[in-house]
């Protein structure tokens, strides 16, 4: 009987991790900024993984998605530049909220909204 314990702990562990690690998170950039200007340029990147170098025109956007590592410390950050205006932010931290600093419920899909007057994130 021991022994059956013991392989159901096991077993419960293994599943607890690869749940854990299978979570897709989903990371959304649209730009609202005036369909006159510049295009919002962007790279994305975390320690593991480059995303690349992205443009999105008004009314435009893109979008990745990832697992969490299994220590739950994934960070992607992206340098935005528009026109002559430069901005680098974390655009995911925390698995609860998308960033540490948003307060909410929790979600798996973080939607940042680009304008003029700056970054919006709706969970």
């Amino acid at each position: 009987i021991l022994f059956f314990f013991l392989l159901s702990l096991t077993q419960l562990e293994i599943t607890k991790a690869n749940f854990i690690s299978q979570r897709t998170y989903h990371v959304y950039i649209a730009s609202a900024l005036p369909k006159t200007t510049n295009p919002l340029e962007f790279h994305c990147k975390s320690k593991e993984d480059d995303l690349g170098i992205h443009k999105l025109l008004s009314g435009q956007s893109w979008n990745f998605s990832f697992h969490e590592n299994i220590i739950r410390s994934t960070l992607f950050y992206c340098n935005f530049g528009w026109g002559s205006k430069q901005k680098t932010f974390n655009v995911f931290d925390d698995a609860i909220t998308c960033i540490k600093q948003a307060k909410g419920d929790q979600t798996d899909i973080c939607y940042w909204l680009v304008k003029s007057d700056g970054f919006y994130l709706a969970n």
